[in-house]
C-alpha cells in the first residue's frame, strides 16, 4: 500500500470516520475537516478495493 494512502487511512481512523460503499462509490461517515475530505476525494479510486474487501480502520 502506498505511504500516502496508508497515512490517509490512519488520519481517517484518528477522526473516527468509517468508510462505506454506496452505489459503487466510497462514502464516509463522520465529521471530517475539509483537508481530510479533499485527500479522501483524491484517493477514492484507490480506496474502493479496500472498502470492497472490508478493510477496517484502526485508531492509532
Amino acid at each position: 500500500m502506498r505511504p500516502s494512502l496508508n497515512a490517509l487511512l490512519a488520519d481517517l481512523a484518528r477522526h473516527g470516520a468509517s468508510l462505506t460503499l454506496e452505489n459503487g462509490r466510497v462514502g464516509v461517515q463522520g465529521e471530517l475537516p475539509a483537508e481530510l475530505l479533499l485527500r479522501l476525494h483524491r484517493h477514492r479510486r484507490d480506496l474502493l478495493p479496500l472498502v470492497e474487501r472490508g478493510v477496517h480502520l484502526s485508531r492509532r
